[in-house]
């Protein structure tokens, strides 16, 4: 959400650099600030999460992470994350950002980043192949199963996962 008027907190430089001379587009509230369609309902951002063929994260600073890296990751696009190093604004920051290790394609440089995602979108079967990884993942750290054994474990009470 507002990717531009948040920024720095949202590293949207890293953003316009990392994506400079590719196809791209932000969705969400905010987005029509900068060639995007602005608000979108969840269909509407599931169906174009369902049909890109990479997603960049570049976090929001405090968090760790967000909702929509594991949004993306659920969907089986193949992920890019900024690093913690260009997460500065608190002193805290580098050490509490985790998008990075979750989606683990990675780097501080935007320059990087930017080849990693031609890569993907030149690469069908490449990008297949780290969205599928990436679905894996997401399903590993955010499953219902995983997630239904840790809300069990922390309320110390058994609990059933609906599968």
């Amino acid at each position: 959400q507002h990717l531009k008027a948040r920024h720095p907190y949202t590293n949207y430089e890293f953003w316009e650099e990392a994506t400079q001379g590719l196809p791209r587009m932000a969705l969400g509230p905010g987005s029509d600030a900068h060639g995007g369609p602005g608000p979108v309902s969840d269909e509407t951002m599931k169906a174009w999460l369902q049909m890109e063929r990479a997603y960049l994260y570049t976090g929001t600073q405090p968090a760790s992470y967000t909702l929509g890296l594991i949004e993306a990751m659920m969907t089986g696009l193949p992920v890019v994350s900024i690093g913690p190093e260009r997460m500065r604004i608190f002193s805290y920051s580098p050490d509490l950002f985790e998008g990075h290790e979750i989606a683990q394609n990675w780097n501080d440089d935007p320059v990087i980043v930017g080849n990693d995602l031609r890569s993907i979108l030149n690469d069908p079967d490449y990008a297949a192949m780290l969205g599928r990884g990436c679905r894996d993942r997401a399903i590993e750290l955010f499953g219902k199963e995983t997630i239904g054994r840790q809300w069990a474990e922390y309320l110390g009470a058994r609990v059933a996962v609906a599968a």
